[in-house]
């Protein structure tokens, strides 16, 4: 059917009734109760402009229990086609789509490109207004009837990737060790770490140069000045213009950036291994000696003034703003990674000049070259363009910082002229060195939130209730201690409601008793999202030369997943309680007045 068919509606129910969220009716059996799929979601695609689309049901699953989630997946289908969903099903899906459509409209660009596509696909402006009422009309009988004239057994279409079998004498080991070899690593005598890993038939290259810096080693005094220096590393060096830079990278099809975080200050490239040396030449020397150009720095710095400026202009960012200045009163994480406004203005060339000698220096280095490469050949070709870099043997980094305190639970409130209210829950956490609890820490992450996908306990109850636009729990950890923190999105009159039921979870974590059973599939969805984060080879050489420059170690990305599956239940269970204390809440919200209930 095309986008204009009134059928649009009901299916796009009926793809949320069966698979969006934890409470939906393949997530809640397939994963959660009965552990047939590491993940599964549901479409309902309709194009614009001529008939077809699709309704497809996507799940990643070991290989030894495809059939039966296959067979499962049937199951449900039939049983939307024999039955009408319930009241509450409806009502939730209709909630969460009500919920999705208002918060992606947020910012003036998302508007903008809604109208824009609206238009083009639609002629109607409008359309997607005009889509949220439309939904809002859909009954229990139109879900039930597009269920059995598009859902017919006879119409399926099923496509499995499967992994392929070992061969009966595998000359070079399993097929998992050729896609993930061993990585080489070598210092230089000036310190520098080099982490090779050649693939074999690869056909890319990625290229990672990676330094400890980024907002943890910055002050009130140049908060900001990591990025700057970061965004300035491709506008111009003594030999190449800005302009010079980005026409070879596009001769070469090759990709280039540059940027800072909480913790790291990194450049990436990307290259056909053809253009290896001419791409990583251009990319060291982009790092090692760039320019500064007066022109630049004015024009960059006038770029991040603006980025700066708009980054309260929705609700989600005025309150992330708020949050971390309360939270982090004494940490420099208390300042967003573009630094302050006033202290952007007043960087001179100097001080970026100052700042690229301090933290660019031989024994603050990783670099990392993985993919389609002669092993020999690159290690001689990358240490020759790095190993004079000179080290800088005063170099010192954040250690052993205790986490914020809180003696007592804390309330702040925030008046905003924005009509949403945004609420955090947070509890003081650890940095990425805690090996003995962050692991655990994930597992209740996905236990109370679903980690990565909307799930847990929190989207259980403040969804399900339709208290909340959006809630996640996320933890956040670097080379200083960071935290532990449930966000949600509400209604302003029902942001106290919010906060109770968000602090019941968390102390519903401290006094459980868990198990290996319930510990399961929360363990497998972690390592999951984990595993695929680190699927291409640009994201494993990434991760690789961050946590090699973090002090983690290159193998951290194979260590982790074991440390993982190490987790218990009484892991989880004594974390929760060392942890999940004193909260600090933050509401953001146009109704102040009733977010005071949150201090009794």
């Amino acid at each position: 059917m095309q986008l204009t068919h009134p059928d649009l509606y009901p299916l796009d129910i009926l793809a949320f009734i069966l698979g969006e969220g934890r409470a939906s009716r393949l997530v809640a059996d397939l994963r959660e109760k009965r552990g047939l799929v590491d993940s599964i979601g549901v479409g309902s695609f309709t194009p614009a402009g001529y008939d077809g689309g699709s309704f497809a049901v996507v799940m990643q699953s070991g290989p030894a229990k495809t059939e039966a989630a296959r067979r499962a997946v049937t199951e449900h289908l039939n049983r939307v086609i024999r039955e009408k969903p319930t009241d509450a099903e409806l009502a939730r899906a209709k909630r969460q789509m009500i919920a999705a459509h208002v918060f992606g409209l947020q910012e003036c660009e998302a508007i903008a490109a809604d109208r824009g596509t609206n238009a083009l696909l639609a002629g109607d402006p409008d359309f997607s207004d005009r889509y949220v009422e439309r939904v809002q009309r859909v009954t229990a009988e139109d879900v039930h009837r597009v269920a059995a004239a598009y859902l017919k057994p006879e119409a399926v279409t099923v496509i499995t990737v499967m992994p392929k079998q070992p061969a009966a004498k595998p000359e070079a080991g399993p097929a998992a060790a050729k896609r993930r070899p061993e990585v080489i690593a070598r210092d230089l005598a000036n310190g520098t770490r080099l982490l090779l890993a050649p693939i074999e038939c690869e056909t890319t290259v990625s290229i990672q140069m990676v330094m400890r810096g980024g907002l943890s080693v910055e002050s009130e005094k140049d908060a900001g000045i990591s990025n700057l220096v970061a965004q300035l590393l491709l506008k111009g060096t003594a030999k190449h213009k800005a302009a010079d830079i980005a026409q070879a990278l596009d001769a070469m099809g090759a990709e280039m950036s540059a940027a800072a975080g909480h913790n790291t200050v990194y450049l990436s490239a990307r290259c056909l291994a053809p253009d290896f040396e001419k791409t990583f030449d251009l990319a060291a020397e982009c790092l090692l000696a760039p320019a500064f150009p007066p022109d630049e720095v004015e024009r960059t710095r006038g770029l991040v003034l603006d980025e700066l400026a708009h980054m309260a202009d929705t609700p989600h960012g005025e309150a992330a703003l708020y949050f971390d200045r309360v939270f982090f009163p004494d940490s420099p994480y208390r300042f967003p990674v573009q630094g302050m406004p006033e202290v952007v203005k007043s960087l001179s060339r100097g001080d970026l000049a100052a700042w690229h000698k301090r933290y660019v220096a031989g024994n603050n280095l990783v670099v990392a070259v993985f993919g389609g490469i002669d092993l020999v050949k690159a290690a001689y070709h990358v240490a020759a363009a790095v190993e004079t870099l000179p080290p800088n043997k005063a170099l010192g980094f954040p250690a052993d910082v205790p986490p914020r305190p809180t003696p007592a639970r804390e309330v702040y409130v925030k008046p905003s002229e924005k009509g949403a209210a945004v609420v955090y829950v947070a509890y003081p956490g650890m940095d990425i060195y805690n090996m003995r609890d962050r692991f655990a820490m994930d597992i209740i992450d996905t236990i109370v939130s679903g980690y990565q996908m909307p799930g847990g306990w929190l989207h259980e109850e403040l969804r399900g209730k339709g208290l909340v636009y959006e809630v996640h729990a996320f933890s956040m950890a670097g080379l200083r201690p960071g935290y532990f923190a449930a966000m949600a999105v509400c209604q302003p009159a029902k942001a106290a409601e919010v906060v109770r039921l968000v602090e019941a979870a968390m102390q519903r974590a401290t006094a459980e008793t868990f198990t290996e059973e319930a510990l399961a599939p929360a363990r497998a969805t972690v390592i999951t999202a984990k595993q695929l984060a680190r699927e291409t080879v640009a994201a494993w050489a990434f991760e690789s030369a961050i946590d090699e420059a973090l002090g983690l170690g290159h193998g951290f990305v194979r260590d982790e997943i074991n440390r993982l599956r190490q987790v218990r239940p009484e892991d989880v269970s004594r974390v929760a309680r060392e942890y999940l204390k004193k909260p600090v809440i933050v509401v953001v919200t146009s109704d102040p007045a009733a977010a005071e209930a949150i201090r009794r």
